[in-house]
């Protein structure tokens, strides 16, 4: 899509550059455009949310629940929001992941037939169990209120350098299913990708984000999009190199 069709829901602040999509579809329950701040010419991911009532304000939860869980290092950074209910518009500004999602490594592996490093995947695995173990018990704090994702797959694992020549590290992302522990119910447009729902939906708890990472994590090492429809259809692809 060309950057002059596109309009950020600050365009004062942030100059469009390009909209995010994953195999030919929009990522998640708001439209993903890359943008550049124009004072600082820094790259960020703008989230917009518009068109219903319901939508904006689930745009209000997703800052709440990130803002509180962003000091984690594999937890996505909000930089920037505007919410404005009444005009039914919002946008979120994250931090600005260059080196793409799970699915895009996927993808790129699958494309050429290479399996991802076993040592890659056991970092992977482990970064998406620390944030989620976060959201769930916040480093033990007593007055923490547990997060529930119920929305891990592929398409919302990002990933970063912090240098070129440096490995690259996770950052949890998509937070626009996520729920208060203590208020569970899932709108009709949180309901995230089907084939990752748990067995338990849409009573989800802590137990189903651990469930979606088992599935992420076999998509991951089977070099699917989508997860197994079970156990048994599992081709585990785990290799010696990782690009």
């Amino acid at each position: 899509m060309s950057s002059r069709m596109l309009r950020s829901g600050k365009p004062e602040e942030y100059d469009a550059r390009e909209s995010l999509q994953i195999n030919g579809e929009e990522m998640g329950r708001g439209k993903y455009i890359l943008v550049r701040h124009r004072r600082s010419q820094v790259l960020y991911f703008e989230k917009k949310y518009e068109s219903t009532y319901e939508r904006v304000s689930a745009a209000k939860q997703e800052v709440e629940i990130m803002l509180k869980a962003q000091d984690h290092i594999h937890i996505n950074k909000v930089w920037d929001y505007f919410i404005d209910t009444e005009g039914v518009h919002a946008s979120i500004w994250l931090d600005y992941c260059y080196e793409g999602t799970l699915s895009h490594l996927i993808k790129a592996h699958a494309n050429q037939r290479v399996p991802v490093h076993e040592r890659a995947c056991s970092t992977f695995f482990q970064q998406i169990a620390l944030a989620v173990d976060y959201l769930h018990r916040g480093n033990g704090a007593p007055d923490w209120q547990p997060i529930i994702h119920c929305d891990i797959n592929p398409d919302i694992v990002w990933l970063k350098r912090l240098r070129p020549d440096w490995p690259p590290f996770v950052q949890l992302s998509g937070f626009g299913c996520a729920a208060w522990k203590n208020h569970p119910y899932l709108e009709e447009h949180q309901k995230g990708r089907r084939e990752f729902w748990p067995p338990e939906y849409p009573n989800n708890d802590e137990h189903s984000d651990v469930y979606q990472l088992g599935q992420t994590m076999a998509c991951l090492l089977t070099l699917s999009l989508g997860p197994p429809e079970s156990l048994q259809d599992l081709e585990f692809k785990t290799g010696r190199e990782h690009e």
